[in-house]
């Protein structure tokens, strides 16, 4: 709950939504607006929503995540120049995510065909998009899939392993091609 994160446009969605029974937003972990999310879902009366203002364990963070229908990556409007590790958790867990964000995660979500994006603060669009993919159970299915997927074809310990270990035979390869130039050049 850093301040990274955009939670109002997230809780404006929620009021957008308040009136579709089945849908629940879970708010989970713990920060700086922890206090303040509490106080703005209590002000706006938000009866969809839930902060949970505690760290949980991995095990209970992959329930918590196989649990929803989507998930959220609501960040602020700037432009990020890396992707938070979030999304990884989130891919693996197989479910479409919605990415209000620009820069990395933005083109991250897109290139691995795990998502929606949407502009960040545009709370209408946010809760526009969660519409469109609870009623559209075959495309959020199908984001989540590839999100999964790509995580198992290039995120996996193995996977992670078998490039490295490509990056140091390289390194090794050419370090060795220049001590054989040194020598060669100098004898």
């Amino acid at each position: 709950m850093a301040l990274a994160y955009d939670f109002d446009c997230v809780l404006k969605a929620a009021k957008l939504l308040s009136s579709e029974n089945r849908i629940k937003f879970v708010i989970q972990g713990e920060g700086e607006l922890g206090d303040y999310l509490k106080f703005k879902v209590k002000e706006m009366n938000l009866q969809n929503t839930d902060i949970i203002l505690k760290v949980v364990s991995r095990a209970k963070v992959a329930e918590i995540l196989s649990s929803a229908d989507v998930l959220l990556l609501p960040l602020k409007d700037l432009k990020y120049p890396s992707i938070s590790s979030k999304l990884y958790e989130y891919q693996a867990s197989g479910k479409p995510i919605i990415c209000c964000a620009r820069g990395q995660p933005k083109q991250y979500i897109t290139k691995t065909g795990s998502g929606v994006i949407v502009n960040p603060g545009d709370y209408k669009s946010l809760s526009n998009a969660i519409v469109s993919l609870l009623n559209n159970r075959d495309v959020a299915e199908k984001l989540g899939n590839a999100g999964r997927k790509y995580v198992e074809e290039n995120l996996s310990c193995e996977k992670i392993g078998l490039k490295l270990e490509e990056i140091f035979k390289a390194i090794w390869t050419r370090n060795a091609m220049t001590q054989l130039s040194i020598s060669n050049s100098c004898g």
